[in-house]
């Protein structure tokens, strides 16, 4: 159905801000769109736990669809999903990486479901579909921020590292200096 809050399609409408993390709080990790290395997973995980944070991975995180090259199949994915968005520990979904796929689900998310938690979405790429999503379905900010098996699988660059976790917690300044 159509989305519960008053503002639906109004650009002008107030958003809601998520819950926001702090350390300890459990992060889902979710695979909307490609596979990713499971060793590279590994890395984004140990990166995110070095932050403070636990994880929770989606089911199908590592795996792999053979005729799309994404991160199983669309039921898969979408169940995978909503299985972060519906436990009630996890406080956050970061995702696994972008590329193809989350448009394909779309239609099929439970808007007032995802709207009813309030978790904080992080992700860019193909995420972006699902952050416009959020915002005129759901009536949610969300972050265009670093993903676990890619970004946060390397060394970060000093300005995310510094400000990334700020901005998880709801710590952050409205506006970050970044240097030239």
């Amino acid at each position: 159905g159509r989305l519960p809050h008053p503002g639906f399609n109004d650009m002008t409408a107030p958003l809601r801000l998520p819950r926001r993390l702090r350390p300890g709080s459990v992060v889902g990790v979710a695979a909307l769109c490609g596979p990713v290395r499971e060793e590279d997973l590994a890395a984004g995980v140990a990166a995110l736990g070095s932050l403070g944070y636990r994880t929770r991975l989606a089911p199908n995180v590592l795996d792999r669809e053979p005729l799309l090259g994404l991160a199983g199949g669309d039921d898969a994915r979408l169940a995978g999903y909503l299985s972060l968005v519906e436990d009630p520990e996890v406080a956050a979904i970061l995702f696994a990486r972008g590329g193809y796929g989350v448009t394909r689900l779309l239609a099929r998310l439970p808007a007032r479901v995802v709207a009813e938690t309030g978790k904080l979405h992080c992700g860019y790429s193909d995420l972006t579909a699902l952050s416009s999503f959020l915002r005129e379905r759901c009536g949610l900010l969300s972050i265009h921020g670093p993903m676990v098996a890619a970004d946060l699988a390397r060394p970060l660059d000093p300005l995310t590292a510094e400000w990334f976790p700020a901005l998880l917690e709801g710590r952050a300044p409205s506006r970050l200096p970044v240097p030239e």
